[in-house]
């Protein structure tokens, strides 16, 4: 097993080696990185390594010369940023490499890439005498750089060279055609005599035409005179990246220029304690700290609470901010309830929810929508115990069994009872309250259908209801006979009505029909003359009688 393992590593490590290689290869090959960005340190020194590695003068001049038109397409495209300087130098010490390898060669060789160097050198002090920044802002460097390269043209044109050892050979000097080099400073007992407004430039370490450059060179590079005043974990830059000569304090970056891309190298003593860890440039932009705009889409890798942790109110829900809230606003909340995360509707809306209020899922009744917008699938959930949710809404007396027996899941109303299946005998229990005053106090189902109550229909007979008075009293009119209804009335209907008198041995006429007599009518009684069976005709009886005047008084009509 550790042999695997370290077979393994093995393998990883010249896998990276080999990647390594191939990148250098690369950047050596075609040249990417311009000066000051990343990777071109690492380009430079397989450059440097290519050329150590070339063993023939030639080769290594003309590699040199290569990699200097290289540096000389990196000025241009780096003109008038803060790269300008940095791709200027690095371009002069280039040309230096190749002029010292090409002094190294054959006489023959030599002169051919002395040319070549010495035109190229005049072709590059035209470009830095245009250059946009070079000469205004840093003059020192600028006039650094040109000398270099008049000093170099001069070495190149001056060339001493012997032709192969012969006595008949005269020792030749070729020189070669120049551009007007910049003016010898030597200094004079006049350096010592100027006047005082002029001591300032005269004596600035940074100008070329000043005193101090007679024996000092400045080349450009500040931390050899300025390593004791730079501050702690300072940036690791050339200081002309960011400053000028006349003021230290005067700063002028072009981060994205200088490819300044990690922020934190300078300004993370400037961050505040618990702040985002993320990079600077994820908020903030180069030309001030405000206003900062985060980039959600780029930071969505850290969680939500790294930053709003503070700003979260208390017993609030426990999911990412982004699940409900946009990173332009808190508010409006947009909430994707369809997420299978947000299927416990309690976990936010329990605080929400009135007293004694259904206790499982909002999600059953309610809508993302709105509260108001309630519609609850009792099939669904299988929800049979109505008078768990519903008792409070039941009328007082009301129907204590459940509402499915009468209501829908629709609406309350219209209410339907289905006294069959229920088979509900006992009707007063549900409809007392409904009878009007002095009601039959029996039984509904004895008049009434369980269709409506306008349809009464009461079967005397099975009832056995032979008290006809006790429930229809009210109904006789006044003085009516006091017997029994079903004496002279049918259950079908009061009229018409048939009395039985000989059934009851009603002798007695006047008892019950003197008020129904004419006035001066006969004082005997009505069986005399009338039957049972109608009023009319009337039929007396005169056998046996022979004193007509009893009755038949002058002036009655009888």
């Amino acid at each position: 097993m550790k042999i695997h393992r370290a077979y393994r590593m093995i393998v990883v490590i010249i896998s990276l080696c080999l990647g390594l290689v191939g990148v250098s290869a690369g950047l050596a090959a075609f040249g990417p990185a311009q000066p000051g960005q990343i990777f071109f340190p690492l380009q430079q020194w397989t450059e440097n390594t290519q050329v150590k590695l070339t063993r023939d003068a030639g080769q290594k001049t003309e590699r040199l010369l290569k990699f200097a038109y290289r540096r000389y397409d990196n000025l241009n495209q780096a003109a008038g940023t803060v790269y300008e300087p940095i791709a200027a130098r690095s371009l002069i010490k280039t040309i230096e490499q190749a002029s010292a390898s090409a002094l190294t060669m054959d006489w023959d060789d030599r002169q051919q890439l002395s040319s070549r160097l010495i035109h190229f050198s005049q072709e590059v002090q035209s470009t830095l005498a245009h250059l946009p920044v070079l000469p205004a802002r840093y003059p020192a460097t600028y006039h650094h750089l040109q000398d270099s390269l008049a000093s170099l043209i001069d070495d190149l044109s001056r060339v001493k060279a012997a032709a192969p050892a012969s006595p008949n050979t005269p020792e030749r000097v070729v020189v070669f055609p120049t551009p007007t080099p910049l003016p010898l400073r030597t200094g004079s007992i006049q350096d010592d005599l100027i006047p005082v407004v002029n001591v300032w430039p005269v004596s600035e370490p940074h100008n070329p035409g000043g005193r101090c450059n007679n024996c000092h060179n400045f080349k450009g590079e500040c931390l050899p005179c300025h390593q004791k005043t730079l501050p702690e974990n300072h940036y690791d830059l050339e200081c002309t990246v960011c400053h000028g000569v006349e003021d230290w304090h005067s700063l002028v970056l072009d981060h994205q220029a200088a490819g300044l891309y990690d922020c934190t190298t300078c300004h993370l003593a400037q961050r505040p304690a618990d702040h985002f860890e993320g990079e600077c440039s994820t908020c903030h932009k180069v030309t001030g700290w405000l206003p900062a705009n985060i980039a959600h889409t780029i930071a969505d890798r850290f969680p939500c609470l790294r930053c709003h942790e503070d700003e979260r109110p208390q017993g609030h829900y426990d999911l990412p901010c982004s699940t409900c809230h946009t990173p332009m606003h808190w508010l409006p909340v947009q909430v994707n309830h369809a997420d299978p995360a947000l299927s416990d509707c309690m976990a936010c809306h329990l605080e929400t929810q009135p007293a004694d209020h259904y206790s499982l899922q909002c999600s059953l009744c309610h809508t993302p929508v709105a509260w108001n917008v309630v519609e609850f699938n009792h099939q669904a959930v299988g929800a049979v115990d109505c008078r768990g949710c519903h008792s409070q809404v039941a009328p007082g007396d009301h129907y204590n069994a459940q509402c499915s027996s009468c209501h829908k899941t629709s609406a309350w109303l219209p209410a339907k009872f289905n006294h069959a299946a229920v088979n509900t005998s006992d009707c007063l229990n549900c409809h007392r309250h409904t009878a009007p005053a002095g009601h039959y106090t029996l039984q509904c189902s004895y008049c009434h259908n369980t269709r409506s109550w306008g349809s009464v229909d009461f079967n005397h007979a099975i009832v056995n209801a032979t008290n006809c008075v006790g429930c229809h009293s009210d109904d006789a009119p006044s003085d009516h006979f006091s017997g029994l209804c079903s004496d002279c009335h049918t259950t079908s209907g009061w009229s018409p009505a048939d009395f039985n008198h000989a059934a009851y041995g009603a002798t007695d006429c006047i008892a019950c029909h003197s008020d129904d007599r004419p006035e001066d009518h006969f004082d005997g009684q009505c069986s005399n003359c009338h039957s049972t069976n109608a009023w009319l005709p009337a039929n007396f009886s005169h056998e046996g009688l022979t004193r007509c005047n009893d009755c038949h008084e002058p002036g009655r009509k009888w």
